[in-house]
C-alpha cells in the first residue's frame, strides 16, 4: 500500500470542514479575526455557508476584507492561497457573478481588487 497525500489531504479536509461545520458564524469569525483560517481552506467556504442571509453577510463581509487587508500588507501572504479563497468568500457574499469575480480574485494587484470590493459592499449595505 503506498501513500497518497492527495487522499490524506481530502481526509484531513474534510475532518476540518466537519468540525468548522459545528461553529458558528460568529466563532468562525473569530478564528479569522484571530488570524487561524485554518490548513485546508475550509473555513472560508463554511462561513459563505453560514452568512447567505443579507444580514449575516453584512456582519461577515468587513471581517473578511480585515482579514484579506492584514494578510496582504503581510509579504509572505501575497501569493498564498488563503488570500484567494478569502477574496472568493467575499465576492461570494457579494453575489457577485462568478466570471465577473475571477477579474478581483486573480488580479494582480489584489489590493486594489479588494477596495473595489469594499466599495462594492459599501454601497450595497449603505441604505441598511
Amino acid at each position: 500500500m503506498s501513500f497518497n497525500w492527495q487522499d490524506e489531504w481530502e481526509r484531513h479536509a474534510k475532518k476540518e470542514s466537519e468540525a468548522q461545520r459545528k461553529e458558528s458564524l460568529s466563532d468562525l469569525l473569530a478564528d479569522v479575526e484571530a488570524g487561524w483560517f485554518g490548513n485546508y481552506y475550509k473555513i472560508w467556504y463554511e462561513i459563505v455557508k453560514k452568512a447567505k442571509s443579507k444580514a449575516k453577510a453584512r456582519q461577515a463581509i468587513p471581517i473578511l476584507i480585515n482579514a484579506a487587508q492584514k494578510m496582504l500588507a503581510q509579504k509572505e501572504y501575497e501569493e498564498d492561497l488563503h488570500i484567494i479563497h478569502c477574496l472568493t468568500a467575499i465576492c461570494k457574499l457579494l453575489r457577485i457573478p462568478e466570471k465577473e469575480a475571477e477579474k478581483y480574485i486573480y488580479a494582480q494587484d489584489k489590493l486594489q481588487s479588494l477596495q473595489v470590493l469594499k466599495q462594492v459592499f459599501e454601497n450595497s449595505f449603505e441604505n441598511q
